[in-house]
């Protein structure tokens, strides 16, 4: 084994690891991609409803309003 064998058994496992490292990348992204796509999109949380009259700001406003212009 001469220096030129050296020099193509090292050139060799240079391409080679390069290889791997572009392989191991190419896997990396092509997954990355594709969970991402099968997860679901979150959802905007609901809105909040009054269950009552006496939850709602503008029911309230309103029976006050009606309580002031009623006299009695």
């Amino acid at each position: 084994m001469g220096p030129d064998d050296l020099e193509v058994t090292l050139l060799n496992r240079l391409v080679l690891i390069l290889l791997f490292g572009l392989l191991r990348l190419v896997c990396r992204v092509a997954f990355s991609r594709g969970r991402a796509t099968a997860l679901p999109q979150p959802r905007a949380p609901r809105p909040l409803k009054a269950k009552t009259g006496a939850d709602c700001p503008v029911c309230r406003a309103e029976a006050l309003a009606h309580q002031i212009d009623r006299p009695n």
